[in-house]
């Protein structure tokens, strides 16, 4: 019998430990905040010591006055990081500012070996209105596992550094296909609204692990609502990775 996956409806908000400050209407859009850590080859002059520096992508929803500038600040131990982040792309009508991989590629002597709790707020500053704010704080864990010949010493420090995820486990986003597909990041805001004649829901939802060991075939997902099956409406969900 394969095992069955109900999905269920949940509201992906971060919310662990994070707190949200409106600024006359900006505030960035906690579902698309995503962390990674940058590996860095070496520390502090042995290339056999695998370090870290923190990376992060996020939308900001307008309305976003002309001369704003958006940053975002690191802290732990002994350690801070403050990155400018330069806007990648934008929504429908400018309803948002996207940036991508903000903080990639600092230097070497930025990096560390920390692992535990990071505290993280995201910024918006205006000169010209006078503005300074936090839009965003919050905390993520960094952890680490080994890479490479474990039984040489000289390979004891390869570690490979990432972001504990393992709170989202039990959330799913439930979205609109073609919703999805307009409101995704390009370079201009100039298209036209989607034709939503042929719309219909998708669901996405996590997995722990990598796509190596887990068999996608051996799941079958059944859509609830309130708790109750829907056997006429949605007799069977077919199963796709996401």
């Amino acid at each position: 019998m394969k095992p069955i996956v109900k999905v269920r409806v949940a509201v992906l908000a971060f919310s662990i430990l994070i707190f949200l400050t409106h600024i006359a209407g900006q505030s960035v859009n906690k579902a698309t905040v995503q962390f990674f850590l940058q590996i860095h080859k070496g520390y502090k002059g042995d290339p056999e010591t695998w370090s870290w520096t923190p990376v992060a992508s996020f939308r900001v929803n307008a309305p976003i006055a002309a001369g704003s500038s958006v940053s975002i600040e690191y802290s732990l131990a002994g350690r801070a990081w403050k990155f400018d982040c330069t806007p990648s792309d934008m929504g429908p009508s400018y309803s948002w500012l996207g940036f991508r991989d903000c903080g990639l590629n600092p230097g070497d002597d930025q990096a560390v070996t920390y692992v535990g709790p990071v505290d993280f707020k995201i910024n918006l500053k205006n000169e010209l209105e006078g503005k300074n704010a936090t839009l965003l704080t919050g905390k993520f864990k960094v952890e680490k596992f080994h890479e490479g010949v474990v039984d040489l010493p000289k390979f004891k420090n390869n570690f490979v550094y990432y972001v504990n995820y393992d709170w989202t486990l039990p959330m799913a986003y439930v979205y609109d296909e073609y919703v999805y597909n307009w409101e995704y990041g390009y370079p201009t805001a100039d298209r036209s609204a989607p034709n939503l004649s042929r719309s219909h829901l998708m669901a996405a939802f996590w997995f722990k692990g990598t796509n190596k060991n887990v068999i996608y075939s051996k799941y079958e997902a059944y859509l609830y609502y309130k708790d109750k099956g829907s056997p006429k409406l949605y007799p069977k969900v077919p199963f796709a990775k996401s």
